[in-house]
């Protein structure tokens, strides 16, 4: 079951039904933290005359695309202010100093036009609902207006362009959006999820060697319209065909190598500061054996691999999402000491990418 962030959320400090009050438009544009820490966007959010009670509505949408990107929330200088009762006499003050205690500043900006300069400056506006709550608590105690700071999302270093731009799109698409969201956040979110799935394949994977499901090929990964495709190499390569006649087969004339001891996780993963795939080592006896870490980078942990055997990914006709195993071909005894090394070191011989990626 999905994770609720509104459940139990309703807030009351009076037994009465107070009048309630849409406050969608100040406070429903912005994306929301649960304490938790997960996101989530409001289809419409409603407060007491008096501050005794909150009722935000969530829409159903699903962010789980976005968290590997985020790297923690940080504080802002703008901080939103809202009269009781007076949801359509709501404004912004910015602080205008570096510490935090100088003078603050009205800014003359709605929620939309406050989030919008706020992304084009590479900054990702979310709101707490913990604080949110309690500062509207604290505000009906004292008879004072609520003042909700503004948070920002920071987001890993060195994100491809593409994809901040498409986590923007996700962002706009909210602040421009009334009540029921769930259909335009999905197709945005949708978008976000091919821009990393496009650059995961074209910039990493594609750089790979592969090996068929059968395991009697080896080719490269072709990717277009979202889709994969297995290409053999072309028999005529002088140097592939050295390197295929350099490596073991069976009787069968699959290839020889050890398996069901690492895969790829095609993905950002959020624990792993590198942004680009993730090869883990989930064997437990061949890292101890090889005194090998469980996560590498791509380029990495098939550095490593390459003082082992000949690393390759296996192609599944159904695709693959979650996880591409990997496969240690092994190097013909023929050769001397020399050719099994860069027989070794032969499928990884594309795999150029700079350091500053990993």
């Amino acid at each position: 079951m999905a994770y609720d962030p509104m459940k139990n959320r309703e807030c009351s400090t009076n037994t009465a039904d107070p009048q309630m009050l849409d406050y969608s438009e100040p406070l429903g544009r912005f994306l929301f933290l649960s304490q938790k820490g997960q996101l989530f966007a409001l289809d419409g959010l409603s407060i007491s005359a008096d501050f005794s009670k909150l009722a935000p509505r969530a829409s159903s949408t699903s962010f789980n695309a976005v968290y590997p990107l985020i790297t923690r929330i940080r504080p802002s200088n703008v901080s939103l202010v809202v009269q009781a009762g007076e949801p359509s006499n709501a404004y912004f003050l910015m602080n205008t100093s570096r510490d935090g205690s100088g003078k603050r500043m009205r800014v003359r900006q709605d929620t939309p036009e406050i989030i919008m300069t706020a992304l084009k400056r590479d900054r990702f506006p979310v709101v707490r609902l913990g604080e949110l709550q309690k500062i509207v608590n604290t505000s009906q105690k004292n008879q004072s207006p609520l003042s909700l700071p503004i948070r920002y999302l920071e987001l890993r270093p060195q994100l491809p362009d593409t994809w901040s731009a498409a986590l923007k799109d996700v962002f706009f698409a909210n602040a421009e959006s009334n009540q029921d969201k769930t259909d335009v956040l999905e197709q945005k979110l949708r978008i976000l999820r091919d821009e990393i799935k496009a650059t995961m394949l074209e910039q990493y994977l594609s750089k790979c060697m592969w090996l068929n499901d059968g395991g009697s090929m080896l080719g490269m990964l072709r990717y277009k319209e979202n889709n994969t495709e297995f290409v053999p190499f072309d028999t005529g390569d002088s140097q592939i065909t050295a390197f295929v006649n350099s490596l073991e087969k069976s009787s069968e004339g699959k290839y020889i190598g050890r398996r069901n001891f690492a895969n790829v996780i095609p993905t950002l993963v959020k624990k792993n500061p590198w942004v680009s795939p993730t090869l883990h080592i989930y064997d437990p006896i061949f890292r101890a054996q090889h005194e090998l870490s469980e996560h590498y980078s791509l380029y990495n942990g098939l550095r490593v691999l390459c003082d082992i055997g000949a690393p390759v990914l296996v192609h599944w006709e159904e695709g693959f999402d979650t996880s591409i195993p990997v496969v240690l071909l092994k190097p013909s005894h023929a050769g001397g000491q020399i050719t099994q090394v860069s027989v070794r070191e032969f499928p990884t011989r594309d795999v150029v990418w700079t350091k500053l990626e990993f």
